[in-house]
Order: structure tokens, then C-alpha cells, then sequence
């Protein structure tokens, strides 16, 4: 049951609410390419659900290689109508070929999301502080060697 439809339309209906929580970001400065962040302190945001099938359109200059049928995604919109004060509003639309026909779907979507962070943290602290990357041509040198 919808709790509150948006402009826009049958397929904009806020179809569930979900408590996410939000981990604890240092602050980092601008290094290596990478943007600045803010520190945030650790909180649950209540998001509002939505999810629908949308068919995205194959570019033009690709239609040759992909054909003009257009590819069938399932996006996952997130978004929180009231943050603290001074807190940066949570917003994540989430584009995926898994199914996302049910509220549950939905949520294991947003929840393998929240993971995604830890992965990508500690793909950085290998990468920067263990110098995995040596370590990984290394390995590749000594495998064709052996």
C-alpha cells in the first residue's frame, strides 16, 4: 500500500519505508585524484522505498553493435525526506539487473549496497597500504615463470 505518491505519476508511489543505517565516514582530504569528504557521524536514515522495471534506450552510435531493443533494468530509489539537522539527506537510485518486483527484493538490493563500501575500503586499504597491486604483478610474473 502506497504512503504517499509523489508528482509524477502511478510509478513514482512511495511504496514502503526502511531504516538504513549509515556508518561513521572520516573525513578525507583531497589526495591522488580523489574529492574531499566530510566526516559523518553514524546514524540510521528512514528512507522512503520505490522500485519499478524501466527500459533504458541503446545509444545511437551503439545501436549497430547492441541493436535498438532497449535493456530492461530494475531501478531502486531510496531517499529521506527528513535528515537531522545538517545532515546531508540520503539519496541512492540504484540501477540492477536482479529482480526488484517485491519490497523484499528492494531491500536486499539497498542492503548488498551498503556493502559495497566496505568492499571498496578495503580494496583502498589493500591497494594503498599493502601495495596489493605489487604484489598481484608479482604474482602474475611468477605464475607464467613457474
Amino acid at each position: 500500500m502506497p504512503l504517499r505518491r509523489d508528482e509524477g505519476g502511478p510509478d513514482l508511489l512511495v511504496r514502503a519505508q526502511m531504516d538504513i543505517p549509515l556508518e561513521r565516514l572520516s573525513a578525507r582530504n583531497s589526495a591522488r585524484g580523489q574529492s574531499a569528504s566530510p566526516n559523518r557521524a553514524a546514524r540510521v536514515a528512514s528512507a522512503a522505498l520505490r522500485w519499478a522495471e524501466v527500459d533504458l534506450a541503446v545509444p545511437e552510435k551503439r545501436r549497430g553493435e547492441f541493436g535498438t531493443r532497449p535493456c530492461r533494468m530494475r531501478a531502486v530509489h531510496a531517499f529521506e525526506d527528513r535528515p537531522p539537522d545538517g545532515a546531508e539527506p540520503l539519496e541512492w537510485m540504484l540501477l540492477t539487473t536482479l529482480p526488484a518486483g517485491t519490497e523484499a527484493e528492494a531491500r536486499d538490493i539497498l542492503r548488498m549496497y551498503r556493502l559495497r563500501w566496505r568492499i571498496e575500503d578495503w580494496r583502498r586499504i589493500l591497494k594503498s597500504g599493502c601495495k596489493a597491486e605489487r604484489i598481484k604483478r608479482a604474482a602474475a610474473i611468477n605464475a607464467v615463470i613457474a
